[in-house]
């Protein structure tokens, strides 16, 4: 087995995980760290697009992961923290 380290956020507190199709694809297991307490959990592919290169993933342990939180357009732009 070829393991491989990748980055990826916590979309939902549900453990919706947010990733680059690139990173999930061809995988014969997904597990995703919860880099706070360094636990790993399994994971499977809920959709991804592959001309947006991006993919969601859904975390099977039932965690109170905080949600991100997203900005509204009017009050962002590139490059805005």
């Amino acid at each position: 087995d070829e393991a491989a380290a990748r980055t990826g956020m916590v979309l939902t507190s549900s453990g919706r995980v947010l990733t680059n199709n690139h990173v999930i694809d061809g995988a014969t297991a997904i597990r995703v760290t919860d880099v706070g307490n360094h636990k790993t959990y399994s994971a499977s592919v809920v959709g991804y697009d592959l001309s947006a290169d991006v993919a969601i993933c859904s975390c099977a342990a039932h965690l109170a992961w905080p949600g991100s939180r997203w900005a509204t357009l009017p009050r962002c732009g590139w490059g805005t923290r």
